[in-house]
C-alpha cells in the first residue's frame, strides 16, 4: 500500500476544499441571481393579480348597478323618447278627467332639456290631481310657469 506523505495530502484537501469553496460560491451566487429573479416575477404576480382582482370587481359593480342605472335612464328623456313622453303627460291628464292639448315642444336653448308648452282644463281637483301625477312621474320635471284661470261663468261658496 502506498502511504501519502503528510504534505500530498494537506495540498490534496487544500485542493478539494478550495474546489467546494468555489463550487459552494458558485451555487450560492446562483442561487442570489435565482432569487431576486423570483422577486420581481412575484411582484409582477401580485400586480397582475391586483390588476385581475380590480377588474372582476368593476365588473361586479357594473353588473350591481345595471339595474340602478335603467331606473335612473328612465328619469331622461331623449329625442328617440319624445313621442313616449308626451304620450304619458297626455295619459296623466286623461286619467286626472282633465282636457289636454299640447302646444308646443322646443329644445332648450342650451340644449339642456325640452320646453313643453301643454294646455290642461279641468276642475281644481282634477288640475291639482294632474301636477300630483306630474310630480310622481317617472322623469325629472320643472315647472317654469303656470297659469290658472277660472273658466266657469258661476263661482259657488259653500256657507256651513
Amino acid at each position: 500500500m502506498r502511504h501519502f506523505s503528510p504534505k500530498k495530502l494537506l495540498i490534496i484537501s487544500l485542493v478539494i476544499f478550495l474546489f467546494s469553496i468555489f463550487i459552494f460560491y458558485f451555487l450560492y451566487k446562483n442561487i442570489e441571481i435565482k432569487k431576486h429573479s423570483n422577486l420581481e416575477l412575484k411582484e409582477e404576480w401580485v400586480k397582475e393579480e391586483t390588476r385581475r382582482e380590480n377588474a372582476k370587481s368593476l365588473a361586479n359593480i357594473l353588473l350591481s348597478v345595471k339595474e340602478e342605472k335603467a331606473i335612473l335612464e328612465n328619469h331622461f328623456v331623449y329625442k328617440s323618447d319624445l313621442v313616449p313622453f308626451l304620450d304619458t303627460l297626455e295619459r296623466l291628464a286623461s286619467i286626472s278627467g282633465n282636457k289636454r292639448e299640447i302646444t308646443s315642444v322646443e329644445v332648450a336653448k342650451d340644449n339642456t332639456g325640452l320646453l313643453v308648452n301643454i294646455g290642461v282644463t279641468g276642475s281644481f281637483e282634477s288640475l291639482y290631481e294632474y301636477v300630483l301625477l306630474l310630480e310622481n312621474a317617472p322623469y325629472e320635471m320643472e315647472f317654469l310657469s303656470a297659469d290658472i284661470k277660472n273658466t266657469s261663468s258661476q263661482f259657488e261658496l259653500n256657507k256651513n
